[in-house]
């Protein structure tokens, strides 16, 4: 039975966590006895406190949990170093954000975290037959992000024709509609792409709105993702990878889709993963000296799904180069999802893992070109 200690334990956070359900773990009462101590990204000095007076925490696992949000790469290295200054080995400090679904991945596979909101994301609804879709694609913008605004200013501009598609312009509770009023092919359009059937999105996404896209995601032949965290060169040559359920529910659902993310070394991460994107096909490459020129091939490729009948979009993706990766993706999926976090937490505890923190100590924040980045979890 693996031992666990919470500082300042927010109740949330087990109901959001991969840890609901879960019957291989025990909380313990004292820190002492724990083998992970778990300590609140908004109130760990109470743990610093404790290490002044127990020199045996050096040899537990550390880990600094967020709530709601990722963990930023600012506090991560701050939070890294002192755990130094006071003896603890960087490798045993562990960084975990809530709602992460899939965090079986983080421990097992460098420079990649992966956040699901498991109920948000309509992982676990199975997905639609082929012969009952009947959007050739979808292209969810819940939330206008730089690199979103940038591809749907570009999209809007050029009067292409959605019929048998699903476009949306989305603003959200946290970012409302301030990159939308940037771009003026989005503001004279925004009217049109409020999700197209409902209103309330646009101010906001809320899990009641939420839900009505997994009708989409699942009636359609193939998806347009852009991750939350493409902003371009973001994940600092790959180190501070970031995947959502908006990927995630690609493999899902045996949906094909062509990738827009931070840069061409967070899709080799993904790749040894063992996925398999569809991104050569079309052969887009993201090219962080030319924004403008990806976000114009990106735009490229939509606009060419949306001159093709339905009938070739369905059969484009049953042809062998599709339907291959779309089956091996799926059952990758599966594996993931099946695989035991007990056996995680054990392998950690087995200290067989790699330290992914080196990096994190020798990278300047001023190298991240001023950007929010996302530092990756182990757990």
């Amino acid at each position: 039975m693996v031992k666990i200690f919470f500082y300042d334990l927010v109740i949330q956070f087990l109901d959001a966590s991969h840890l609901k359900h879960q019957t291989f773990y025990e909380k313990v009462k004292t820190d002492s006895e724990a083998d992970f101590l778990f300590i609140s990204l908004t109130n760990y000095e109470p743990f610093f406190e404790r290490l002044k007076t127990e020199s045996s925490f050096v040899n537990k696992k550390i880990v600094l949990y967020n709530l709601t949000e990722p963990i930023s790469f600012g506090a991560a290295k701050s939070f890294l170093e002192k755990c130094i200054r006071f003896g603890i080995n960087s490798k045993n400090v562990l960084f975990h954000s809530t709602n992460h679904f899939l965090d079986k991945f983080n421990c097992l596979h460098k420079g990649l975290s992966i956040t699901d909101h498991s109920i948000k994301s309509g992982l676990y609804t199975g997905f639609v037959p082929y012969n009952e879709r009947f959007l050739k694609y979808s292209f969810i913008n819940n939330s206008i992000r730089t690199p979103r605004a940038l591809v749907l200013n570009e999209l809007f501009g050029r009067k292409i024709n959605f019929n048998q598609s699903y476009v949306s312009c989305n603003g959200d509770l946290c970012y409302g509609d301030r990159n939308i009023q940037k771009y003026p092919n989005i503001t004279h359009n925004r009217k049109y792409f409020q999700s197209h059937d409902y209103d309330l999105c646009y101010d906001k996404t809320v899990l009641e709105n939420d839900l009505t896209f997994q009708h989409v995601y699942k009636n359609s032949f193939f998806n347009f993702t852009i991750e939350t965290f493409s902003e371009f060169g973001m994940d600092n040559g790959g180190f501070n990878s970031h995947l959502t359920e908006k990927t995630i529910r690609n493999f899902a659902h045996k949906i094909p889709f062509l990738l827009l993310i931070s840069s061409e070394e967070q899709i080799k991460i993904i790749e040894n993963l063992g996925f398999v994107l569809f991104n050569d096909i079309f052969d887009f490459k993201i090219d962080l000296n030319n924004k403008e020129s990806t976000v114009k091939k990106y735009v490229d490729i939509i606009e060419k799904f949306s001159e093709m009948k339905s009938i070739e979009v369905k059969r484009l993706i049953y042809t062998k180069e599709f339907w291959d990766r779309i089956e091996h993706n799926f059952y990758q999926y599966l594996y993931y999802k099946n695989l035991d976090i007990e056996n995680i937490y054990k392998h950690i505890l087995s200290n067989k893992y790699e330290n992914k923190n080196e990096l994190l100590l020798n990278t300047n924040e001023e190298d991240m070109d001023g950007l929010v980045s996302i530092i990756s979890s182990q757990i």
